[in-house]
């Protein structure tokens, strides 16, 4: 338990009131005003159209303008989706852990399936999911949203470091920044995971953290490789990594519903950089997230309807 001077807990007190008033702000929907779903709806709309454009477009002037080899889109979204919902849920299990609070299988996959549907919101749906899953289970407001928020941050830091370590040979300057990024993030998830713990209680979550990040890094450059397959492009997994990095990018980003359209606008930019093509990594990018709907939409309804448990709220460890 933490024991802080009374003014440092006032202090905390009161952020998480306005942390958690905030959450609850957004998550009801009463900072819109009465036209942004109709907006928001209309320009996701829109934005679809133009990228299903943009795609065929792309998808007609690649050279030999041949079938798309869908074996290699959909055996292994039936695999892979349903490994990235496995992921997640592990990611959540040792946010409550980091947290306090033992979060159990079928509660962790809910809130991943939750999330994710969550993600298609032009907010930071995911996290903001989660924390109120955290708070729900008696972790403070404060920490709540540090360790979802940490989670985030290292999935992108994890990213970076990885891509850029695959580059440092083909592009040393790209490969620079982005494992300076890479460490920058790492060095602040690393520390607020050791802060308050044993070193064997660090290393055992940090380690856990890492391993899910790599492992979903890792599934997120294959399915790009074999969308690049599934096309007829001959690329190399550390090419197809490199652009892969624009979905971490553009889901950072939290402005469009799951980056939709920077995503894409990122992949080609990435792919014109990198001498892959950008028609080529915009056709690949189009066929992952639509491959990825397509096998998270069932799941995501099966998991759903199934009936949900109520849990006993647990009081947290230690408030961190």
């Amino acid at each position: 338990m933490r024991t802080g001077s009374p003014g440092f807990d006032a202090y905390d007190d009161a952020m998480s009131n306005r942390v958690g008033m905030l959450i609850e702000f957004i998550l009801s929907g009463r900072h819109q005003p009465r036209w942004s779903r109709r907006v928001q709806i209309a320009l996701v709309i829109v934005v679809s159209v133009a990228i299903g454009v943009a795609s065929v477009l792309a998808w007609r002037s690649l050279p030999g303008d041949g079938p798309i080899q869908w074996r290699w889109i959909v055996g292994p979204a039936v695999v892979l989706v349903p490994a990235t919902l496995g992921l997640n849920a592990a990611e959540y299990r040792l946010a409550g852990a980091l947290g306090g609070v033992r979060v159990s299988t079928r509660e962790a996959v809910r809130i991943s399936v939750l999330s994710t549907a969550a993600n298609l919101m032009p907010v930071p749906g995911a996290v903001l999911v989660r924390m109120q899953g955290l708070r729900n289970k008696g972790v403070g407001t404060v920490a709540a949203a540090r360790w979802s928020v940490t989670m985030g941050v290292a999935w992108l830091s994890v990213s970076l470091l990885a891509v850029g370590l695959l580059l440092v040979s083909a592009e040393p300057g790209y490969a620079v920044l982005l494992i300076g990024g890479g460490l920058v993030g790492v060095t602040f998830v690393a520390r607020l995971i050791a802060r308050g713990r044993s070193v064997s209680e660090a290393v055992r979550l940090g380690g856990a953290v890492a391993l899910i990040q790599v492992a979903g890094a890792g599934q997120q450059a294959l399915r790009m490789y074999l969308a690049f397959e599934a096309i007829g492009v001959q690329t190399g997994f550390v090419d197809a990594a490199a652009v892969s990095l624009s979905g971490v990018l553009a889901s950072a980003v939290g402005v469009m519903p799951a980056g939709l359209g920077l995503s894409e606008a990122l992949a080609a930019a990435i792919g014109q950089v990198l001498g892959v093509g950008a028609s080529q990594s915009l056709v690949a990018t189009t066929l992952v997230r639509f491959a990825g709907l397509a096998a998270a939409i069932p799941l995501a309804l099966v998991l759903l309807s199934a009936p949900v448990k109520s849990e006993r709220q647990e009081e947290p460890s230690h408030d961190i």
